[in-house]
C-alpha cells in the first residue's frame, strides 16, 4: 500500500518546458539587475549623446528578441532605449559584431 506522503522522483521531474521557463526567468531577472546596475553606476553616461551602452550578451538576445517588455519598462519610466547591432560589411551585412543597448535620459525623473 502507498503511502500518500509517499513521491516517487518520476513525480519531482520537471518538464522541459518548466526547465526553460524558470531558466527564461533567472536570465530576465540577470539581464534587469546588470541594467539597474550600470544605470545607477554610470548615470553621467546617460546624458551623453550616445548614452550609456550596455553590451547585450549572446544569451540575452532570444530573451530580448521574443520579450521586449523589459526594455518597454524602461521606456515607461522614462528612459530612451535604442538597441544597436553592428555587422563587419555595414548595416544588416556579414557577421554581427557588436550589439547593445543605448540608455539616454530624457530630462524626466527616471526610476532606476
Amino acid at each position: 500500500m502507498k503511502n500518500e506522503y509517499e513521491v516517487s522522483i518520476d513525480e519531482l521531474e520537471l518538464s522541459k518546458d518548466d526547465i526553460t521557463i524558470k531558466r527564461a526567468s533567472r536570465l530576465k531577472n540577470t539581464i534587469r539587475r546588470t541594467i539597474n546596475e550600470r544605470l545607477r553606476i554610470d548615470q553621467e553616461q546617460t546624458r551623453s549623446p550616445g548614452g550609456l551602452e550596455i553590451d547585450v550578451l549572446p544569451e540575452w538576445e532570444e530573451i530580448l528578441h521574443k520579450d521586449y517588455t523589459i526594455l518597454r519598462e524602461y521606456e515607461e519610466v522614462g528612459w530612451k532605449v535604442m538597441w544597436y547591432n553592428e555587422h563587419s560589411l555595414g548595416p544588416e551585412r556579414g557577421e554581427l559584431t557588436r550589439s547593445w543597448l543605448s540608455f539616454r535620459n530624457n530630462g524626466e525623473k527616471n526610476a532606476s
